[in-house]
């Protein structure tokens, strides 16, 4: 009997285990996601629209729209602009995109979808051979990116070694799985009786479209909320910031007290919301049928 004890309490441990050990796998298998400058990608469905496109004639234009980074897109929203009306008339120039999952273990290409245009074209004049004339393919959405490492804390500045604990006052990083990444994180310790830590926290974007407004939603060190606030806010909201077209950077600094003098290693983590567009350029000709070679 206690032989068959022994056995059952051997195989719960051995199920503990194997549980552990595979959400484990699974948390470092997602972060191998989280790294890189990783978006949105849009290209066009073959011959949609063909390269050349006949007066009074009925066709679509067919956008694939993969999403390539690491978090879900949300509220996506695709148009088609610069096509002069009177040449190439569209029943629904923008049109809303589903959900988009990001990339990860259950899903490793990240979701895709195709959506279509139906499109006309029109008369050219009397004289003309063709009409050439350039569109963009622009996709808006939704996103977020989350940041973490391991960072020391020693409110001790005499003493760089105490438990085994380093501080590093400045830390650069090449993406966490998307557009929008924390670039670089700089800690200043502020000793005395009342210690303090600032914690810097440079965003950038890197990727081939355009930032527009970014929310934070909540800086941590430890299980512990910091007070933070955007570097160049000028608004009432500091937790808000819409980056302009030419300033595609911003700096969020984030405090707290100290609670104890003693240097201890803790875990830092980020995460932010933010606006996203980017664009890709195409050319398309209306070609009068006599002169078609």
């Amino acid at each position: 009997m206690k032989h068959i004890t022994k056995l059952g309490l051997l195989l719960v441990l051995l199920v503990v285990i194997s549980g552990c050990t595979s959400s484990q796998s699974s948390l470092l298998s997602q972060q191998e996601f989280r790294n890189g400058i990783r978006e949105a990608e849009l290209t066009l469905l073959e011959n949609a629209p063909p390269q050349d496109v006949f007066p009074n004639s009925n066709f679509k234009i067919v956008v694939n729209v993969r999403n390539n980074a690491a978090y879900n897109l949300r509220n996506g929203l695709l148009k088609i602009v610069g096509l002069t009306q009177e040449y190439f008339m569209i029943d629904q120039a923008e049109q809303m995109v589903p959900e988009l999952e990001g990339r990860g273990i259950t899903n490793p290409s990240g979701d895709q979808e195709f959506i279509e245009f139906s499109l006309s074209s029109g008369e050219l004049l009397p004289s003309a051979q063709s009409r050439s004339e350039q569109y963009l393919v622009k996709f808006q959405y939704e996103s977020s990116v989350e940041f973490s490492d391991t960072i020391c804390i020693n409110p001790n500045l005499y003493d760089i070694y105490a438990s085994g604990c380093k501080v590093e006052p400045s830390k650069t990083y090449s993406g966490q799985g998307a557009p929008l990444v924390i670039s670089s994180m700089e800690e200043v310790i502020s000793p005395g009786q009342d210690p303090f830590v600032e914690i810097r926290l440079t965003l950038k974007n890197r990727g081939r479209g355009e930032v527009g407004k970014i929310h934070l939603n909540t800086v941590r060190l430890g299980g512990k909320d910091l007070n933070c606030q955007f570097a160049d806010e000028t608004g009432s909201d500091l937790k808000d910031i819409t980056l302009s077209k030419n300033n595609q950077e911003t700096l969020l600094k984030c405090s707290t007290i100290l609670e104890t003098q003693n240097a201890y290693a803790t875990s830092l983590f980020a995460s932010f919301t933010y606006d996203y567009s980017v664009s890709l350029n195409k050319r398309i000709n209306l070609v009068n049928s006599a002169f078609r070679k």
